[in-house]
Formats: structure tokens, C-alpha cells, sequence
């Protein structure tokens, strides 16, 4: 799930590129609502498991950390639509 939010963010900053732009905005946006649903999904059956296992504590680690990427990377894109809301010709 780490990976799948930290993706998410890398193709923000790939569709500023001119070769791969179309692509990774494409990608950008898949994954801006794919990314929540996995982790509500992923969450939802790990967090009822009780185990002194590292793995499973270190996967809900992991859950936590995609979780704080998608939400940091989510401010940051309606900050910028805001923003280009605002100052949009009329």
C-alpha cells in the first residue's frame, strides 16, 4: 500500500515532464481514487486481527504511511485547483 501511495505521488510529479505527461496525469488521477479505496479495503481486514507477529504490525505501519501520503499529496492537489480556480481568466 506504501508503494501505491508513493507512486501516486511520483505521477504528480511525472505529468510535469513533457514526454510522460499525458500518461502519468492519466495515471495521476486513476490512482487518486484507487489509492483510498484500497487502504479502507486493506484496512478493514487487517484491523480486526490480533497477533504479536512483526510482519502484520509493520503491514499496518505501512497502512498508516500510505494513508499519511495520500492525505498530505490529496491537500496538495486541492490547494492547487484552488489556487487555479482563483486566478482563472473570466
Amino acid at each position: 500500500m506504501k508503494i501505491l501511495a508513493e507512486a501516486y505521488a511520483v505521477s504528480f510529479l511525472l505529468r510535469l515532464a513533457p514526454i510522460v505527461g499525458t500518461p502519468a496525469a492519466w495515471g495521476n488521477y486513476v490512482l487518486l481514487f484507487v489509492t483510498p479505496v484500497m487502504l479502507v479495503r486493506t484496512w478493514r481486514n487487517a484491523s480486526s486481527l490480533k497477533t504479536a507477529d512483526t510482519d502484520l504490525l509493520r503491514a499496518k505501519r505501512s497502512l498508516k504511511i500510505a494513508l499519511a501520503i495520500w492525505t498530505g499529496r490529496f491537500t496538495l492537489w486541492l490547494g492547487l485547483m484552488a489556487i487555479s480556480l482563483y486566478y482563472a481568466p473570466s
